[in-house]
């Protein structure tokens, strides 16, 4: 046992003024209680308890110690209490690092509750279109459109979403509705500017996968713009379902070639650093993303 628990030892015995009563209390021995305290008086150099078959007292060297000795005890009893108090009610900044559209579609409607939930824990959210290493960004949370590989943190899947290739009503009235993936060709398309790799577009066709590569009339490096481009009639375009479930569900936007859909999903993983414990406010808004993003995953009717 370490210096501490000598002197816990010693204020247990002290305070029982009994060997065997504070073994009890300590879940020891009377004999390994009785160790220590012997341990104690060589190490201080001074006799500590005045012991006789009727009565254990603290020698006057015993009662200058014991000011000092519970002081310790208590300090130590403070802090103990101060870690679980962390423990049960999460507290602090949580700094969250996200995707712009996936942060106010999918995470958004979520964060009012988790506030509610956990009033002392402030958030702090950043968007950007990016890949960053949590504990060099300064956050405590940061969530990945992909996969994402990392010696110094760990990433927890909590969410996956599908491409739905749809168009606005008025623009089906105008130029008609694709009856196959080739007829994309004569369409005008809204595409993606910031990654070429988006614009290939996965169908079914024959129980094989077929990618088209789409050429938009019109390109943007922001999904929200591409979703208004959509929905003010400008053309075809592929976006994730969290993003449009509401306007697919509301009928401002059309589902289109649904025989040909190649059920590929989109995961998103939440990175937070690996070392040391993990903290009590990441850990609830871990578990909090988990069992809650799949509600918000298919459009309401």
């Amino acid at each position: 046992m370490d210096r501490y628990g000598e002197l816990l030892t010693f204020v247990r015995v002290a305070e029982a003024a009994n060997f065997s009563s504070a073994a009890r209390r300590l879940g020891l021995t009377a004999s390994a209680v009785s160790k220590l305290i012997t341990r104690l008086e060589r190490r201080m150099g001074v006799r500590l308890f005045d012991r006789t078959s009727r009565a254990t007292r603290l020698t006057r060297e015993g009662r200058d110690l014991f000011a000092s000795a519970l002081h310790v005890v208590e300090a130590m009893n403070r802090t103990d209490n101060a870690v679980r108090g962390l423990r049960d009610a999460p507290k602090g900044t949580l700094r969250i690092f996200g995707p712009p559209v996936f942060t106010q579609y999918a995470l958004g409607p979520l964060l009012p509750e988790f506030a509610r939930r956990y009033p002392d824990i402030d958030i702090e959210i950043l968007l950007r279109n990016e890949i960053i290493e949590p504990v060099r960004a300064d956050v405590d949370v940061a969530i990945i459109r992909g996969r994402f590989a990392s010696g110094n943190s760990i990433a927890r899947k909590i969410f996956s979403s599908k491409m739905i290739v749809c168009a606005a009503p008025a623009y089906l009235r105008e130029h008609g509705e694709p009856v196959e993936p080739d007829d994309l060709a004569s369409h005008r398309c809204v595409t993606f500017a910031m990654n070429p790799a988006w614009n290939s577009w996965p169908f079914r066709e024959h129980g094989k996968l077929l990618r088209m590569r789409i050429r938009g009339s019109i390109a943007c490096d922001q999904g929200e713009m591409l979703r208004a481009l959509a929905l003010g009639g400008a053309g075809i375009v592929r976006l994730s379902e969290y993003h449009i479930a509401a306007d697919i569900a509301s009928g401002a936007l059309v589902p289109l070639l649904a025989d040909y859909e190649w059920r590929e999903e989109e995961p998103f993983y939440a990175v937070y650093h690996s070392r040391g414990g993990l903290s009590p406010r990441i850990r609830v808004f871990l578990d909090y993303l988990t069992d809650n993003l799949q509600r918000l995953a298919r459009p309401r009717t």
